[in-house]
């Protein structure tokens, strides 16, 4: 069976058998890969404090022919949230939404949202890193809103109030259909900034902390009617 090396990024496991575990890691080269680390639950495991949640570690796996093992692992960082309850919850959310959304072998590039996510948690993990995080998701899951107009007329009407529309995957305007969710333009900009822009510049608008609150109702609506479940906010992982 042939052996290959990578970095991943922890984002789920569970118990499998009597002292093994499925980890769930993200990667740079092979997206998500769900593979079996064996014995790691035994107290004499030298993989158990490699294989951490949102730990990211450099790994040797074999191919299997259902699962791949995980051979070795060596610890490179662990995000550090001790009882940060906000940070905790945020961490979770966003490794069970990567987890969930990501089929087996997809979007290699969700290692680096992942790895930019969880490195900003630990000092911000407020509405801004999630609503950042929600719409870069979405965009890398070939799910990105359309920002730039009105998706109805296209810019042949004036519209003063925009709202988002679910079922059209994208902005309207008033006049071209039923708003519910409304969205303003300041919104509407932040959106479109936060697609396109890392958080560092992200948190030097002004007013962002507002104008990501105000919008998240929206954002999470998408979600709702895009992929018909909901994620728990804070679950307990094994």
């Amino acid at each position: 069976m042939a052996s290959y090396q990578t970095k991943g990024i922890i984002i789920g496991r569970h118990n499998f058998g009597e002292a093994d575990r499925i980890i769930v890691l993200i990667t740079p080269e092979r997206g998500v890969i769900r593979a079996v680390a064996k014995g790691v639950r035994r107290i004499k495991s030298k993989l158990a404090g490699h294989l951490e949640l949102f730990s990211e570690s450099d790994l040797m796996l074999t191919e299997g022919r259902n699962l791949d093992i995980i051979t070795s692992a060596r610890l490179q960082s662990h995000l550090k949230i001790g009882d940060n309850y906000d940070a905790m919850r945020l961490a979770y959310l966003v490794a069970e939404m990567t987890n969930r959304l990501s089929g087996e072998g997809e979007h290699p590039a969700l290692f680096d949202l992942m790895h930019d996510t969880l490195k900003e948690i630990p000092a911000n993990p407020d509405t801004v890193t999630e609503l950042w995080f929600k719409l870069r998701l979405l965009d890398q899951l070939g799910y990105r809103p359309e920002l730039d107009g009105c998706v109805v007329c296209h810019g042949a009407k004036s519209h003063r109030n925009y709202g988002l529309s679910v079922e059209h995957g994208g902005i309207i305007g008033d006049g071209c259909g039923s708003i519910n969710l409304p969205l303003t333009q300041d919104q509407i900009k932040l959106w479109r900034l936060m697609l396109a822009n890392p958080l560092s510049s992200i948190r030097r608008i002004e007013a962002v902390s507002d104008l990501a609150v105000d919008s998240m109702l929206a954002c999470n609506a998408f979600y709702d009617h895009t992929f018909g479940q909901r994620f728990r906010a804070a679950q307990v992982l094994e």
